[in-house]
């Protein structure tokens, strides 16, 4: 008997433009592997779906992508299951965009906002002018409750995520929660930091691309004025221009402050267990796998609270408002002075991928039966 072939949907820049959706699709598919699945990773917007048992879609918030893909898979008759990533990204439509961006929503709102970020999404790849165009004629919100309500199963990263999907969208008839893993890698990082002038472990380490979603200068102004070395370690995102210029300025005015692009894997892990603390400032992260990341390697974890970290970590991390620079700041010393991480490292490494895997290979064969 042939094993289960699963194909893993993306976003088309999925490979080119890394953030926490890759890592996620990247480390679910080495995990379905290695327990007897075949699955495969597809960025194209016309995969070849012959042969294929189930489609595996990922990401509710970008739903151009994700709905032609359903469609697609729809029109032949293939299950689909939903991994939903679902972000509610009001309150930084509202309090944390800049430029352009924040202008737009003044004017259009946060339907408006998606369909026009849609549409410039387009025009710079011109593969997403018919998916692009098919969201502008739907509605976003629209597409999206379609796609929540007719996938085949939709599978959420906590409790949380399900409750507020479901606020939104209603009952999914078919819904399960399958928790994030983590890297082994993270687990055992081993000694030593590649990064700079910063190996003695006492710097605060904040990892995500730079953009005004991922809020590194609420941080940089939340520390104004402590002497606690920061080191950025994320590539900055190309679409948000201004955002980055302003950030880069106020890293090069701030003493012991370190900006770095992105990093392998390993070396991510080894930077995040030589870290003391590590911060999360975004205006809104699904889980924030970054944190549960630096949680297994070692470092005490500060998070925002708008976002289902809670659901893993409980209380053995600290939570912020993301727009509170007097918490923020009353955070961070709080950590920087506090016990060490024992606890949330051992909570933190009850999560890895071949639990996730384990489940969802029962969640596949659930639907499949059906």
């Amino acid at each position: 008997m042939r094993p289960l072939r699963a194909l893993l949907v993306g976003r088309v820049n999925l490979l080119e433009k890394r953030g926490g959706d890759t890592v996620q699709i990247e480390s679910t598919c080495r995990a379905l592997n290695q327990a007897g699945i075949e699955a495969t990773i597809a960025t194209s917007l016309e995969p070849n779906l012959a042969g294929v048992d189930l489609v595996h879609l990922f990401n509710l918030s970008r739903i151009t992508e994700t709905a032609h893909h359903f469609r697609r898979a729809e029109g032949k008759g293939i299950p689909t299951v939903l991994t939903a990533i679902y972000q509610d990204l009001s309150e930084y439509n509202q309090r944390g965009r800049h430029g352009r961006g924040r202008w737009l929503h003044q004017v259009l709102g946060d339907s408006g906002l998606e369909c026009c970020r849609a549409v410039h999404q387009a025009w710079s790849d011109r593969r997403l002018l018919e998916p692009a165009w098919r969201q502008l004629w739907e509605g976003h919100q629209a597409s999206q409750a379609r796609l929540v309500q007719k996938a085949g199963a939709v599978l959420f990263t906590g409790p949380g995520e399900k409750v507020d999907l479901e606020q939104r969208f209603g009952p999914v008839r078919s819904g399960k929660i399958i928790p994030l893993g983590i890297d082994r890698e993270f687990f055992n990082p081993g000694t030593g930091n590649p990064m700079g002038p910063w190996q003695d472990g006492n710097h605060v380490l904040s990892v995500g691309r730079i953009e005004d979603l991922k809020n590194q200068i609420g941080l940089l102004d939340a520390l104004e004025g402590l002497e606690i070395p920061l080191v950025f370690l994320g590539a900055p995102n190309g679409a948000h221009g201004s955002y980055v210029r302003e950030f880069k300025r106020r890293v090069a005015r701030r003493p012991d402050t370190w900006h770095v692009d992105a990093l392998p894997r390993p070396a991510l892990a080894r930077s995040m267990a030589a870290a003391r603390i590590h911060v999360l400032s975004s205006w809104f992260e699904n889980v924030g796998l970054v944190s549960l990341e630096a949680a297994a390697a070692g470092c005490r974890v500060l998070s925002t609270s708008r976002g289902y970290l809670r659901d893993y970590l409980g209380d053995q991390a600290l939570y912020f408002d993301p727009g509170d620079g007097v918490e923020i700041r009353e955070k961070v010393l709080a950590a920087w002075s506090g016990d060490n991480n024992g606890g949330t490292r051992a909570r933190a490494r009850q999560f890895s991928w071949k639990r996730t895997a384990g489940l969802l290979s029962q969640a596949y064969e659930e639907l499949l039966d059906r």
